[in-house]
């Protein structure tokens, strides 16, 4: 018995080491991976979200730097993600553009999934959140006797007064609408006008565009599917 403990022994601590010694390679192999955003030679910067980009002050650009490469990554094989909510774009030195698509758990860069070590990346989009959330404005049309529409393309005009007007300008102020991006010159192009007489015998004039953008107090802003459903009905093709 005591033969065989002696030769039981050396064994275990063989097994042993050799289980320390293979916790201590992958450690090393897995800190090896580990990869920090480095944002240091950005040329440019910009937050997109829904198509439309988000307006940053310098204060707010540097401190969403400053979030993202606190940020350790290792890579991670995931399922392709479909939806996203932010995505952000920079361009390098090199004129390279890279795009960071952050998400609860993971992110993605340049079409790459990375496993977020430590932390999720929750405190970004909810910080993107908090600046998204200042641009939303609601189009608030109060004391209007009536609404003129008119389709630019085919030249149809309808006239909105009561209920019916209270149904456009309920529609149009349904949700808080977000600042419009163009991206071409066909996009900016008129194809309603809205012309509100008020009350008090003034008047103001507010056109849709093509991409449903309606410029109110100085910006173009997203308008409710509903509120164009409406318009349509009446002066549609």
């Amino acid at each position: 018995m005591r033969k065989k403990m002696k030769w039981l022994i050396p064994v275990v601590i063989v097994i042993i080491l050799a289980a320390f010694l293979i916790i201590f390679i992958c450690t090393i192999l897995s800190k090896s991976r580990h990869i920090s955003i480095d944002l240091s030679d950005t040329d440019s910067f910009s937050v997109v979200k829904e198509g439309n980009e988000i307006s940053l002050t310098p204060d707010e650009k540097t401190r969403l730097i400053d979030m993202l490469e606190d940020i350790t990554i290792v890579p991670w094989t995931y399922p392709n993600s479909t939806g996203w909510t932010y995505r952000i774009l920079y361009t390098d030195n090199d004129n390279h553009t890279n795009d960071i698509i952050p998400l609860n758990s993971r992110i993605i860069i340049n079409n790459k999934t990375y496993r977020i070590l430590g932390k999720s990346s929750k405190d970004v989009t909810e910080y993107l959140d908090s600046i998204y959330n200042k641009t939303l404005v609601t189009i608030s049309i109060d004391n209007a006797e009536s609404i003129t529409v008119t389709n630019k393309n085919n030249h149809k005009t309808a006239v909105f007064t009561g209920d019916k007007l209270q149904e456009l300008t309920d529609a149009l102020a349904y949700k808080p609408s977000h600042p419009i991006t163009f991206y071409d010159d066909k996009e900016s192009t008129t194809r309603y006008v809205l012309t509100v007489q008020y009350k008090d015998g003034s008047s103001d004039e507010l056109p849709i565009t093509q991409c449903s953008a309606i410029l109110y107090k100085d910006q173009y802003l997203s308008v409710d599917s509903y509120a164009l459903e409406l318009i349509n009905e009446e002066v549609g093709n």
